[in-house]
């Protein structure tokens, strides 16, 4: 053992933020057995470590947005439909938005379609309760809007776009002179690569409502709409880099193709493994997340691609359908299982 590794272990041993958890004897004032069985979801959601024993910077970023997380739960009649979380991202006077899943709404036997006689009851995280009034809803991309009527304007999330762009020219890596310290005007976009850490939050549905906080680690998304497996191009081995950059070395960011899948509209549109898409309907293609965001905009539609390809000396021009997603694909995010 080095002796970074013996620092670091000694450090993480002793470091004041670390608390081992409580043993508590049957009928203790900690949390009682029959509280824990009226639970599950929460026996569900601490049993992974990390999400029952957070760091004090964990707490920290939660705490921040805490106020604007809701839990809610739907009823078709008397019978309970979904119960998830949401977020409070609009409130203006006493009117309030909230954004959550469309598994909300859904219908057990018809999927694509809202429950009949259906009450959606909103907890917010003082435990006040309000009916909740259908805004707004997608069952393609799995979001609802929520609107709730209180006595004073809510707090909202601080909400920004993502992007998980790199760029891989060397030069940017070198740092020729020191600069001074300069204010700079805050972004609109939040810049998400992978290894980012992450924090999902969630509230519980059951008194008294208490927030949840589940630490993870920002991955690359790969879902196969297009019948193909991608990443960011930055995310590839250096030699398959190599090989793209030496023959077109101004192409420094893109979505490179892993894996082609038989009888897909990819392989149909003639993509082979390591070709690099750096154009989507028409638009310059950066990240896998733009790419996510725009694929979306043209389901069943015949859209170009730009390629580039090692044995290639310019630029394919591509034709592909994006193919639709069906519903046993739709997305839902049970949070309680984070």
């Amino acid at each position: 053992m080095n002796y970074d590794t013996y620092k670091r272990e000694w450090v993480e041993a002793f470091t004041p933020w670390k608390r081992e958890p409580k043993e508590y004897p049957d009928n203790s004032p900690g949390f009682s057995s029959d509280y824990e069985s009226f639970n599950p979801k929460r026996q569900r959601f601490y049993l992974h470590a990390q999400n029952k024993h957070l760091d004090v910077y964990t707490k920290m970023a939660a705490l921040k947005t805490s106020t604007s997380v809701v839990s809610l739960e739907s009823y078709s009649g008397k019978e309970e439909i979904f119960q998830c979380s949401g977020t409070i991202i609009e409130s203006v006077d006493t009117s309030s938005i909230i954004l959550t899943a469309a598994s909300l709404l859904r219908c057990s036997k018809a999927r694509n379609s809202i429950a009949g006689d259906i009450k959606v009851i909103v907890h917010l995280f003082d435990g006040r309760a309000f009916d909740g009034h259908i805004e707004a809803y997608d069952f393609h991309y799995n979001v609802a809007a929520i609107r709730i009527q209180s006595d004073t304007p809510l707090p909202i999330a601080s909400l920004a776009h993502l992007n998980d762009s790199i760029m891989i020219r060397p030069s940017q890596l070198r740092v020729t002179e020191e600069k001074p310290f300069q204010l700079r005007p805050h972004s609109n976009s939040f810049h998400l690569i992978p290894g980012d850490s992450v924090i999902a939050l969630g509230r519980f549905n059951k008194k008294p409502y208490d927030i949840m906080a589940a630490p993870g680690e920002f991955r690359q998304p790969r879902r196969p709409r297009l019948g193909m497996e991608v990443t960011n191009l930055y995310a590839v081995d250096l030699e398959i880099l190599e090989r793209i950059i030496s023959k077109f070395p101004e192409v420094m960011e893109g979505i490179i193709v892993e894996e082609v899948i038989p009888g897909g509209s990819a392989e149909f549109a003639g993509l082979k493994h390591n070709d690099v898409i750096i154009q989507f309907g028409g638009r310059k293609v950066r990240s896998f997340l733009e790419l996510f965001h725009d694929m979306w905009k043209h389901v069943g539609e015949s859209v170009e691609l730009v390629v580039i390809r090692a044995s290639a000396d310019v630029p394919l021009h591509l034709t592909m359908v994006v193919e639709e997603a069906t519903s046993d694909k739709l997305y839902s995010w049970p949070f309680w299982e984070v």
